[in-house]
């Protein structure tokens, strides 16, 4: 099991970001290397029904990718867009059907959950087989 690392600034814009999205569903991307997480970057969510769905607005998407590219140029790097967030105003950080079914391997799925006796879960998931696996996360 990969061990996800984050940076504690990107966890707080995550939470943050997921607090004000409420009642809907937040969502954003990952940028970092691998499995390291160096930035969060809140997108809109454009699903039909973002209190129950998320979808990263493709134009924001594509916007980080060649944010990315640039990076990389200008320094020599890797960066990329290694994950996605959302956020489950009603429910905790367990992934849903949906969550499962559009999930994909070598990307890290962060959610927020906010459990009904209060507080805030956040947890860490890759693909594994068939499903999404609950990672060590560990904030830096």
């Amino acid at each position: 099991m990969p061990e996800i690392r984050i940076a504690r600034d990107a966890l707080q814009v995550i939470v943050a970001h997921a607090h004000r999205a409420r009642p809907e569903e937040s969502c954003g991307l990952l940028v970092g290397q691998g499995w390291e997480i160096a930035e969060a970057v809140p997108t809109r969510n454009v699903a039909p029904e973002p209190t129950h769905r998320y979808t990263v607005d493709p134009v924001e998407h594509f916007a980080q990718i060649h944010r990315c590219r640039r990076i990389n140029e200008r320094q020599g790097a890797s960066y990329g867009v290694v994950g996605a967030y959302h956020s489950h105003p009603g429910r905790g950080a367990v992934p849903s059907v949906d969550d499962h079914a559009e999930s994909f391997s070598n990307f890290v799925f962060l959610i927020v959950g906010f459990p009904e006796g209060g507080g805030v879960d956040v947890v860490a998931y890759v693909r594994e087989a068939d499903r999404l696996i609950a990672q060590p996360l560990v904030v830096h």
